[in-house]
């Protein structure tokens, strides 16, 4: 962000044109979301939320002070409930291919709670038996929920 003061880093309601730009440009080359990656290789955000994974039992996202990342909201309430899942929590660089050899990612936001990494640059990932964890630590529905009117 030092670097780059125009881009408003600090501000996302202010910047919001470039991370819309980029979801435009993923969704035009048939993807669902873009991640973004650092010139030096290394996995930021993704336009509209943040990117947090399970390596073991260590529950990850990428380190904002050092990358510029906003912190996410979203991901600080996933972090803060990790322990009852068993899970420590730590800020740490990937590189996406990485994220491939990880037990889970996700992309989370307080709009769609955690949206499960299926796919990196057209290559499948294999789906993680923690996102209905995942989801559930974050109050959102996981799907395993009787209809409303039938309890």
């Amino acid at each position: 962000r030092v670097d780059a003061p125009w881009l408003l880093a600090g501000a996302k309601t202010l910047s919001y044109a470039i991370n819309m730009a980029t979801q435009r440009w993923g969704l035009s080359e048939g993807a669902d979301d873009v991640l973004w990656v650092s010139s030096d290789g290394y996995a930021l955000e993704a336009p509209t939320s943040t990117l947090v994974w399970l390596h073991r039992n260590v529950l990850c996202t990428v380190p904002p002070e050092a990358t510029g990342v906003l912190p996410g909201t979203t991901a600080a309430w996933l972090f803060d409930r990790a322990g009852t899942e068993g899970w420590t929590t730590e800020q740490r660089m990937v590189r996406p291919d990485d994220l491939m050899k990880v037990d889970g990612a996700w992309l989370t936001s307080s709009v769609r709670g955690a949206v499960e990494i299926r796919s990196l640059n057209g290559v499948a990932r294999e789906g993680s038996s923690a996102t209905g964890r995942i989801v559930r630590l974050l109050g959102f529905p996981t799907g395993d929920e009787p209809p409303i009117g039938s309890r």
